[in-house]
């Protein structure tokens, strides 16, 4: 029973192994105990010696599936896989020839003397083999196969009337068997736990890996922004601004009213069109965040969204935070209020945005605050791409912050983060 649930919980087949070879092994020990030849079948004993032959075969069949698949020996030696699926085959042989009684039956235990003593030599070069690959596992399966060797020779000596009848001799499949069963439980129950470990340091590994190719892709892009705005500025608004000027100094120019009138419009479209420019450059990158610092670019930005929106931005910062952090991280913390300010704009349906931002002991504390419709953060899917809300996360992550997201449906939104500071 727990075998199977271990493997409800795992998928992994071995613990079916080791269920069903529970199962055979215990069908082996109720042989001997007498249980099968009392209760099942008293008066037969054709059927009595094929309980046994089922047993015995289903057993040592099922141990060569959990050793191949324990071991993973299907990729340490492939042809070790090989030759236990060949002792499988031999056995379902031999057990097919044990129904033609009593011939076949007397074949049957010849064979399964030669083909247990095949096994053990093949299932103790497995152990010896695998004693560098599977460290955790080696002295628990050299124990069983030790079990398995002294143990198994004293059964087959009996059964030959080599050995006289005593406790140990009497006794001595149970000496087998049960060992067999207690050391593969624990050997399975220590596999669960290292199990356990690697998947932990995978799921470790992966959100590493995750980090690290999230900021390498946030860096890019913002390098490759930087990049678009000076293009932007220094060679199209260069250009448009020569054009411009061009312009107005053919306008001093003696010309006819209807030409004048043309080269007006071509100038407001233009001084338009540079305006425009500028104003993507600075969307790219902002350049008094290289200019001025990271306190003055903040400021520009709320004064900016007052002139354009209908909401109230109040900005409240009582000293600079210029130098907080790495001077090539400070785009991360403009970025988070810009995106911060965007969601308010375009979803919160708010009338008043509080900007605070101050520094603690040594922590800069940014807390974003309206008085908008808020929203449900039980809902598993309110971080998306839409709301800018996992690129702020992200963010966060690369200074090392922490993100704290407090809403309530039609009660407004707080979004807090706290920013180590640069030392």
């Amino acid at each position: 029973l727990l075998n199977l649930v271990l493997y409800i919980n795992t998928l992994e087949r071995i613990y079916v192994y080791s269920m069903f070879f529970n199962v055979f092994s215990l069908g082996v020990l109720f042989y001997f105990d007498g249980i099968i030849k009392l209760y099942f079948f008293p008066n037969s004993l054709y059927w009595n010696n094929q309980f046994i032959a089922i047993a015995f075969c289903g057993s040592f069949i099922l141990t060569n599936y959990y050793i191949v698949e324990f071991l993973n020996l299907r990729q340490h030696k492939k042809r070790l896989s090989t030759y236990f699926l060949m002792v499988n085959s031999a056995f379902l042989l031999i057990l097919g020839v044990s129904f033609w009684h009593p011939t076949g039956f007397n074949w049957y235990l010849k064979g399964n003397l030669v083909l247990t003593t095949v096994e053990v030599i093949v299932l103790s070069y497995s152990i010896l083999y695998i004693r560098k690959k599977e460290k955790d596992y080696f002295l628990i399966q050299l124990l069983s196969v030790i079990c398995l060797n002294v143990f198994g020779t004293i059964s087959q000596c009996t059964f030959s009337g080599l050995l006289p009848i005593n406790f140990l001799t009497n006794h001595s499949v149970h000496f087998v068997i049960l060992p067999q069963i207690l050391i593969q439980a624990f050997a399975l129950g220590k596999r669960f736990s290292i199990l356990i470990k690697q998947q932990t340091i995978m799921r470790k590994s992966l959100q590493e890996s995750a980090q690290v190719y999230s900021r390498s892709l946030i860096n890019t892009i913002e390098e490759e922004r930087r990049r678009l705005s000076k293009d932007f500025h220094d060679s199209i608004g260069q250009n448009l601004l020569v054009i411009r000027n061009g312009m107005l100094r053919i306008r001093k120019d003696n010309i006819e009213d209807k030409h004048r009138e043309k080269l007006n419009e071509l100038m407001h479209i233009t001084s338009d069109t540079l305006d425009e420019i500028r104003m993507i450059s600075q969307n790219l990158r902002p350049t008094m965040l290289d200019s001025i610092g990271l306190t003055a670019s903040i400021e520009s930005m709320i004064r900016k969204l007052n002139e354009v929106v209908e909401i109230n931005f109040i900005l409240d910062c009582p000293e600079s935070v210029d130098n907080v952090v790495q001077s090539e991280l400070e785009i991360n913390i403009y970025r988070i209020l810009q995106e911060l300010t965007n969601n308010s704009i375009k979803h919160a349906k708010a009338q008043n945005v509080t900007i605070a931002i101050s520094k603690e002991n040594d922590i800069l504390l940014i807390s974003v605050t309206d008085d908008g419709i808020g929203f449900d953060i039980n809902f598993k899917d309110y971080i998306n791409p839409k709301n800018g809300l996992s690129s702020i996360k992200e963010r966060t992550n690369i200074l090392n912050g922490k993100l704290n997201i407090d809403s309530v449906k039609n009660n407004g939104t707080k979004v807090t983060i706290l920013i180590p500071v640069n030392k």
